[in-house]
């Protein structure tokens, strides 16, 4: 009996497993193949990055099977433009210069990007009928 348990179990996990490489495999392919990806986010959490020597924080929620989602685009701050290559930065106080606020609606399996003059960017793509958007890394150069 407690191998079956356990046998139901593995297979719960493994399936759990191939589900979510299905889903960043798709995500992937959307936004082109080959990205760095930064993350996957669920409705109403939220995101910050690097992208050059600018700082993006947003968040995004599920409106009508889409993402609708808002982001933040300031200038990086000291330690924060030298941050690690992953672009992942924690919220700090001291980041909060003035920002521009951008707001737009994502349909399931659409993308977009944000570009600095510098040529780095991020790429953000609505999946699961809005309940997920995955951020990646641009590729370098391309505005």
């Amino acid at each position: 009996m407690i191998r079956s348990h356990l046998a139901i179990l593995a297979t719960a996990v493994l399936g759990s497993a191939a589900a979510v490489s299905a889903i960043v495999g798709a995500a992937d392919a959307r936004l082109g193949g080959g990205l760095a990806m930064i993350g996957q986010f669920q409705p109403g959490q939220g995101f910050s990055a690097n992208v050059g020597d600018k700082r993006v924080i947003g968040y995004f929620l599920d409106r009508d099977g889409g993402c609708a989602t808002t982001v933040m685009i300031s200038q990086a701050t000291g330690t924060e433009a030298d941050a690690s290559t992953d672009g992942m930065a924690p919220v700090r106080p001291e980041a909060a210069l003035p920002a521009a606020r951008v707001e737009f609606m994502l349909a399931d399996r659409a993308a977009a990007s944000v570009r600095t003059p510098d040529g780095a960017g991020i790429e953000i793509a609505c999946g699961g009928a809005g309940r997920t958007l995955t951020l990646a890394h641009a590729r370098q150069g391309v505005i």
